[in-house]
């Protein structure tokens, strides 16, 4: 069945701000007012912070990088919206319809959604023929399926998308979220009490710190969750303190090999390690760890091999990463500003470049970072931030770029 496609008409700051005072007057059950609706509207980077919009109709609207931090968006109809990237930070969205909702990337860190209803939804559309037709739905920078010829079409969208996004603390209790996409969430401290995320796909997604009473997960993807279960191996199991076996390490990098040991922490998992922010860890081995949530401020991992590990939501901010091996390693939603990705000059001036083939560095803050000359290929840098990063060389061939900020 082919999709109808339906424009979303533009909203000047006149009309918007006309929209915004006449609900305001209906909210207050005062003569004149009138309930905003937005539907098919494109909102996209709007800031509607801390506005009054419960109950308002946002139906297939596209608010993409819109700034709704702290805004009441109690019962507003956000059906088959596009919210992508969307700041919706402590926002209050009680008993709100995000049927159908793009929530991809979006950071809802702090929001209530009581009784919310994530289900499926998809907008119909009777034609002339007396045949109902669905109404294809933007899915932002996002390329479309091909179809048999190889040619990309839009498509309807039909379940929720909340994959990516950042759902830290937040208030989910009782909110129906049936066959929602929340691949790679990160819905950690958040509450799910009596949440029913039947046949939900939850591959990849941070449950740490997680509130799951009566939560119905029957036929829910659960594959490659983090939780609070250990995800490897622990620190307690080293047969030396931790910090004993770095001094041991940073004598080996200084000895160029002849003292000390090289630390080898493949494997584990770090998240109760002792604090690591500007710790010199040139050369170590951590593949497949576990670094989730870390503060790593200042951390030295020139030539260090982390293919693999789990670095998503960690603080790399500044961090010496010059030659380091991060292949198919997972790093959304990390803070990586002014971090040092560039190639590692060592004796007789050989150079050893970064790689990160196949590595996920979705929604990363990349300002100000030095990423010349690594290797990207195949990675995920969608709706990554690269404003003033340095890329000259780098190899980007196969990369997702959907919704970057450029690099000036």
């Amino acid at each position: 069945m082919s999709a109808v496609m339906q424009a979303r008409k533009a909203i000047s700051k006149r009309e918007l701000d006309e929209a915004l005072r006449l609900h305001e007057i209906y909210r207050q059950s005062k003569p004149g007012g009138q309930r905003a609706l937005f539907t098919y509207r494109d909102l996209a980077g709007r800031d509607l912070s801390k506005r009054d919009l419960a109950g308002a109709d946002f139906t297939g609207a596209s608010l993409v990088g819109a700034n709704l931090e702290g805004a009441d968006l109690t019962s507003a109809v956000f059906f088959a919206s596009n919210l992508s990237k969307a700041n919706l930070r402590s926002a209050k969205l009680v008993r709100a319809d995000l049927r159908g909702a793009l929530l991809r990337g979006a950071d809802l860190t702090g929001a209530d959604l009581y009784d919310a209803d994530l289900r499926d939804g998809l907008i119909t559309m009777w034609q002339r023929s007396g045949e109902l037709h669905p109404v294809a739905v933007d899915t932002g920078n996002t390329a479309p399926p091909m179809d048999e010829d190889g040619i990309r079409k839009p498509a309807p969208s039909g379940r929720t998308d909340i994959s990516e996004a950042v759902l830290r603390n937040t208030r989910l209790v009782r909110a129906d979220m049936r066959k929602a996409t929340l691949a790679g969430a990160d819905l950690g401290g958040a509450d799910l009490s009596g949440a029913d995320l039947r046949d939900a796909d939850l591959n990849d997604a941070v449950l740490t710190d997680t509130v799951t009473e009566n939560t119905h997960f029957v036929g829910a993807n659960l594959k490659g969750t983090l939780n609070d279960q250990p995800a490897g191996l622990l620190v307690s199991d080293l047969d030396e303190p931790l910090a004993a076996l770095i001094a041991k390490h940073e004598r080996w990098v200084r000895s160029q090999g002849h003292q000390g040991a090289q630390l080898d922490l493949s494997g584990f998992d770090l998240r109760t390690a002792p604090p690591l922010a500007g710790i010199e860890l040139a050369a170590v081995k951590a593949g497949d760890s576990v670094f989730y949530g870390l503060d790593l401020t200042g951390i030295g991992l020139a030539a260090a091999q982390l293919d693999r590990a789990d670095l998503r939501s960690c603080n790399l901010r500044g961090a010496d990463l010059r030659g380091i091996s991060l292949r198919g390693a997972r790093l959304s939603n990390s803070d990586m500003r002014d971090c040092r990705l560039g190639p590692l000059v060592v004796k007789d001036g050989q150079r050893i470049v970064s790689h990160l083939e196949r590595a996920i560095l979705r929604n990363v803050d990349l300002r100000g970072a030095d990423l010349r000359e690594a290797v990207l290929r195949g990675a995920d840098l969608s709706n990554a931030n690269l404003a003033d990063a340095r890329l000259d060389g780098t190899d980007l061939e196969g990369t997702q770029l959907a919704g970057t900020i450029k690099a000036a």
